[in-house]
């Protein structure tokens, strides 16, 4: 398995990882009513799991190629966290929605 291939799979997953992360710091301010902190957290979420799109984009580009079953392997990990994350956002911002939603209500 290549070095390069390692280091695509490697920022796929830590930048994913790190979007899922500002999005439930969102999610928390948003429990707080923290409306502003919230659209920080979620841009930096956005730029993160962008960021982790653009690099798998490498791969579905083939400029990187997966040889071998480890190599698979590995990638297919990488692709899973990214698309997990990605979903793990969504619901979150809708959460965040709704929780915006009612504290309009309340106010």
């Amino acid at each position: 398995m290549s070095a390069e291939l390692e280091q695509v799979a490697l920022e796929i997953i830590s930048n994913a990882g790190i979007a899922k992360s500002e999005a439930f710091d969102a999610l928390h301010l948003a429990r707080k009513n923290d409306f502003h902190s919230v659209k920080e957290k979620l841009l930096q979420a956005d730029s993160a799991i962008n960021e982790s799109h653009r690099i798998h984009l490498k791969l579905l580009s083939g400029q990187i190629t997966c040889n071998t079953f480890q190599a698979q392997l590995l990638i297919t990990h990488a692709m899973d966290t990214l698309m997990t994350c990605m979903s793990e956002i969504d619901l979150i911002k809708e959460m965040i929605g709704i929780l915006e939603d009612k504290q309009e209500v309340i106010a």
